[in-house]
């Protein structure tokens, strides 16, 4: 699997996040088993592949979403796989703006 399907796929879970997160504080984040398992291999992931020289700016958003799903999984490494843990103000806000808006 290529870096940016990689990068969509992770794009995918951080909307699903976003969603979960609904009505929750960066206080105390509860998210089912199955998202914080995701976030966690996507901070576990050794990225070797650099990104591409030109990106289109669909490209970097995936990219970027990626990298807040990662920031998502070390959270969630640091409270031990526990079932509530904290996030920083901006990763949470990032998360929240993942969600599609309604047109």
């Amino acid at each position: 699997m290529g870096e940016y399907e990689r990068y969509k796929r992770d794009a995918e879970v951080l909307v699903a996040i976003g969603y979960a997160l609904r009505d929750q504080s960066p206080s105390r984040i509860v998210l089912p088993p199955e998202l914080r398992r995701s976030a966690l291999a996507a901070w576990r992931r050794d990225e070797m592949e650099s990104a591409a020289v030109i990106e289109t700016s669909v490209q970097r958003q995936m990219r970027i979403a990626a990298g807040t799903l990662a920031l998502i999984g070390l959270a969630v490494e640091r409270a031990g796989m526990a079932d509530t843990f904290t996030l920083d103000a901006a990763t949470f806000a990032e998360a929240i703006a993942a969600r599609p808006t309604q047109g």
